[in-house]
């Protein structure tokens, strides 16, 4: 009785491991079975994957990822350079605005500080030609003021 046990056991573990696997077409779609379904059954190989054989396309995946590898290294470094650069650009237009606004506060100190001249030495002048000139350069500091300035 033992042995019926063991010698059943063993069939119901080894057969279906080695058991064939066919392959058809039933009504325009492919079907696998463990038994032929027609005369254009084909016999396929579903034996578990062991790790060993043909590893001539390892060294071609291995190449290929290399590859890819160094290509995104190669888009990261372009990608930060680029991007260092477009820092760079930001700060220098940030550093030269900054520059430009300081001039023009510059420029509309001295105009302010002409027109104050100009007011100083028309309240000490009494020469009318005198008067006249100072006039006039305050008119056109003052003009000069509002188109740069304001």
């Amino acid at each position: 009785m033992l042995k019926m046990i063991l010698v059943a056991f063993v069939a119901a573990v080894w057969l279906p491991a080695h058991a064939q696997v066919f392959k058809c077409q039933e009504g325009g779609k492919t079907v696998f079975s463990d038994r032929p379904c027609g005369a254009g059954a084909k016999v396929i190989d579903a034996s578990p994957a062991t790790g060993e054989g043909d590893r001539s396309g390892y060294n071609s995946s291995s190449a290929r990822l290399q590859r890819n590898m160094e290509y995104l290294r190669e888009k990261e470094q372009r990608e930060d350079a680029a991007r260092s650069q477009r820092y760079a650009e930001e700060d220098r237009a940030k550093r030269l605005a900054e520059i430009d606004r300081k001039q023009q506060a510059r420029r509309c100190n001295d105009i302010r500080a002409r027109i104050d001249r100009y007011d100083a030495h028309l309240q000490e002048r009494n020469y009318e030609n005198t008067r006249r000139y100072y006039k006039a350069e305050k008119v056109a500091a003052e003009q000069q003021f509002e188109r740069e300035c304001k």
